[in-house]
């Protein structure tokens, strides 16, 4: 298999109980490098769990997530969360969006790339007493502010901005991190149509350039034109997987969205068009 296709992030049996409920079950599956894995399933499913035990919100009740980053293995299931975005270089973006308030849209990109910069060159704008690294910084918030239509944007508060755009706000910010895995919770949340299906498109366009990912959804079409690879959940337990046409039709996951009976020959496929 070609390097850069390579497993990236190796779940093994991850388990999660909360307050007694078991939220995941023995959950296994991978995620390889410069990928698409999509995670779906119905509200519920466990989907954004599994995305805080891999980012350390979470502290798993049993199992192993092993990252492969380029100098040596990282066993996620034993580390912070800060040392999981720092070390293993793994970025997040949210449901609901989270974004820096009081500052403008480029500056919630240049102060997620590197801790290590100087705060105050990057929040004045005085780019130059950063030195080379922080004009590394804001070239790479132009590029990704461009490849997802936002450049126009730049100097506004990014309080100001619609939701839609806020959501996209979070995506530059994770890509231009230099992350080598992006865990997306659920990116169609909360967007009609329209926004859909141009998030969609930004996505796919920058596609080939982007780091690994790992994203959630109850949107097969959205998920599963972005997915290299779909794992369905129900109730924290792996029902299916393969890709988005494969898993359309498959009863299992029909159950879990539709509540279709078991037995019987037919059922409905979910309609996918992508």
């Amino acid at each position: 298999m070609n390097q850069m296709y390579q497993p990236l992030l190796v779940v093994q049996h991850l388990s999660l109980s909360l307050d007694g409920v078991i939220a995941i079950d023995d959950l296994s599956f991978v995620a390889r490098d410069r990928q698409v894995t999509a995670l779906i399933g119905p509200q519920g499913a466990g989907k954004t769990t599994v995305l805080n035990c891999i980012t350390g919100i979470f502290r798993p009740s049993s199992g192993r997530l092993e990252f492969h980053s380029r100098a040596r293995p990282f066993l996620l299931e034993r580390m912070e969360a800060c040392r999981i975005t720092r070390e293993a270089q793994i970025a997040r973006t949210f449901r609901n969006p989270r974004i820096f308030r009081g500052m403008t849209v480029l500056e919630n990109i240049l102060l997620a790339q590197d801790a290590r910069l100087s705060p105050a060159a990057l929040l004045c704008g005085t780019l130059a007493l950063a030195g080379k690294r922080a004009s590394q910084a804001a070239e790479r918030a132009h590029y990704w502010l461009d490849k997802l239509g936002l450049r126009h944007l730049a100097g506004h508060m990014a309080t100001t901005i619609s939701p839609p755009l806020k959501r996209r706000l979070e995506i530059v910010r994770a890509l231009a991190s230099g992350a080598r895995l992006i865990c997306m919770d659920e990116p169609d949340n909360g967007l009609d149509e329209w926004e859909l299906d141009q998030l969609l498109r930004l996505l796919l366009d920058s596609k080939a350039e982007a780091p690994a990912m790992l994203i959630t959804g109850t949107d097969l079409k959205f998920t599963g034109a972005l997915g290299d690879h779909v794992v369905a959940l129900d109730r924290g337990v792996c029902i299916a997987t393969g890709s988005a046409s494969e898993l359309c039709g498959h009863a299992a996951v029909l159950r879990a969205w539709l509540g279709v009976a078991p037995g019987g020959d037919t059922v409905p496929r979910i309609p996918l068009s992508c």
